[in-house]
């Protein structure tokens, strides 16, 4: 009855933001879509971190994926790609001009979360 379960609220919430991440990349909304896929990693970290308390394990493989196969290798990828195709249209506007940094891409590589901290509202 696995399926009839439901699941944890952080993972339900982590998944519903990706799913609003890649709407509002549909949209060209990629300042958006970053807010919602930086929302969505901080839940799992923190999903992650719970896991540790609860196991005591310092790195427990089920807190990388929702119960949906949602990684977080999946959402930076997602956000790696919100900040290269901001590279490529015009700096102007206001709301994109964060994602245009070339440094955030270093940033989804080395997977920092501090180094987006004030850049989408977080």
């Amino acid at each position: 009855m696995r399926a009839l379960s439901p699941e944890p609220a952080d993972r339900a919430d982590a998944r519903a933001r990706y799913n609003l991440a890649i709407s509002s990349i549909s949209l060209g909304a990629y300042a958006h879509a970053a807010e919602h896929l930086l929302q969505a990693l901080e839940l799992q970290h923190d999903d992650a971190a719970h896991l540790r308390d609860m196991t005591g394990e310092a790195d427990p493989s089920a807190s990388t994926a929702d119960a949906g196969g949602l990684t977080s290798d999946a959402l930076w990828s997602t956000l790696r790609m919100c900040c290269s195709l901001c590279v490529c249209i015009l700096r102007s506007v206001a709301d994109q001009r964060s994602l245009g940094r070339t440094d955030l891409f270093d940033a989804c590589d080395r997977r920092d979360l501090d180094a987006f901290v004030g850049e989408f509202g977080g």
